[in-house]
Formats: C-alpha cells, sequence, structure tokens
C-alpha cells in the first residue's frame, strides 16, 4: 500500500492487520485484547493501542499469503466487513481521536475519499449521459482521475518489481474494482454513522469472511 509507509512515518497506521501482524502478548493483556464491539478485531485494537500511548508498525519487507476472495460477492462481503469495521471505530472512539492528531487526518482522509471516489467515477457517466457534454472534457476529467492512482502505481511498480505495461493495462479493472468498493464503502458509511445512530439500523453484527 502506498498510504502504509507514510503512515507508519506519521507513527499512526490506520490499522496493523491481524493476517499479517505480530503482537506482544504483554500488550494484549495491558490493552484489553481483542473484542467484540466491531466486525474486525484488528482496526479497533489498532486504534486502542494508539489512543493510549501504545505503538504500531508497519514493516515493508514483510511477506504474508493470505487467501483472496474469488467472486465479486465473496469480495463485496469483504470490504463491506472491513469498511464497516472502519466507521464502527469512527463511532467507538471519535472522541478519544483527536488525542492523536496524525491519527485522526487519516480516519478524516478515509472518510473524504469515500465521499468523492463514487463522484470522480461516476460523474464522466453523468456528464456524457444526462448532460451531453462533448468527449473532449470528459477524457480530461478521466484522466486527471487516473492522475490521482499515479503515485500508488509507481510505488508498487517500484517496491515489487512489476512490469509496468501489465500495471497500465491493470487500469482498467482497477477502475471497475475502485467503483466496486466505493459502493460497499459509501453503504458502510451510511448505515454505521448515520442509521445505527438514529437507531434505524443495528450496523453490521455477523462477521462474514470474504472467502
Amino acid at each position: 500500500s502506498f498510504y502504509r509507509p507514510i503512515q507508519n512515518r506519521a507513527g499512526a497506521p490506520l490499522v496493523i492487520p491481524g493476517c499479517a501482524t505480530a503482537y506482544r502478548a504483554s500488550d494484549l493483556a495491558k490493552y484489553g485484547g481483542w473484542t467484540s464491539k466491531t466486525v474486525c478485531e484488528d482496526i479497533d485494537y489498532t486504534w486502542v493501542v494508539l489512543l493510549n500511548g501504545g505503538k504500531a508498525r508497519y514493516v515493508a519487507g514483510a511477506r504474508v499469503w493470505t487467501v483472496d476472495p474469488h467472486s465479486g460477492l465473496q469480495l463485496g462481503r469483504q470490504v463491506n466487513r472491513w469498511m464497516s469495521s472502519v466507521f464502527q471505530s469512527v463511532r467507538l472512539h471519535w472522541r478519544q481521536a483527536f488525542r492523536k492528531p496524525m491519527l485522526t487526518t487519516w480516519i478524516l482522509v478515509c472518510l473524504l475519499e469515500t465521499l468523492l471516489t463514487p463522484a470522480i467515477l461516476i460523474l464522466p457517466i453523468i456528464m456524457l449521459t444526462i448532460l451531453h457534454m462533448p468527449w473532449e472534457p470528459i477524457l480530461g476529467w478521466s484522466a486527471v482521475a487516473q492522475v490521482f492512482m499515479f503515485p500508488s502505481l509507481i510505488y508498487g511498480t517500484i517496491r515489487f518489481r512489476l512490469n509496468p505495461f501489465t500495471v497500465l493495462f491493470g487500469l482498467v479493472f482497477m477502475n471497475y474494482t475502485r467503483l466496486f468498493t466505493a459502493w460497499y464503502t459509501l453503504k458502510a458509511l451510511i448505515v454505521e454513522l448515520i442509521l445505527v445512530p438514529l437507531k434505524f439500523s443495528k450496523g453490521m453484527t455477523v462477521f462474514e469472511k470474504g472467502h
């Protein structure tokens, strides 16, 4: 991830993934271990540690093999659970989060990205089909939207020694994945930060694996 080294330098990783983390047993006991307050215990635990003065570190050279989703349905379940947990953690810890300005900053970035990504991806379609605008500004808008992904693509290409042409070809599929992810992220935000406080929903309570 392009963001993880930056978050690491700031001392505020948004999450230390449970599938790729070594925990100190003494810290687990000190900070209360994993709880069932959210559907992703690693996100909740990361924030509890950071907000109580503990440390979490990202190790760029670590290698971990995990099982990825095998279908769109499984990917949707995984993203829905991840993002539901992020917003559940926001609901639980937002008051204390102000004690950790950098963590608050990354939380706000996540919220901003959640709100802007659907607009960035869908606006070209609206411009073409509803507003009947000429294709030149639409192409320009789409090109600008791709530029924002270049830092992550360049970092990943260099870091993992990938073929640049393969990475560029993957942009088509990346946009589909971004739109797919944006839908579940926005849905999780609405449910966990709006409907749950208003008592219209209980939020996500069932742990669903993505594979």
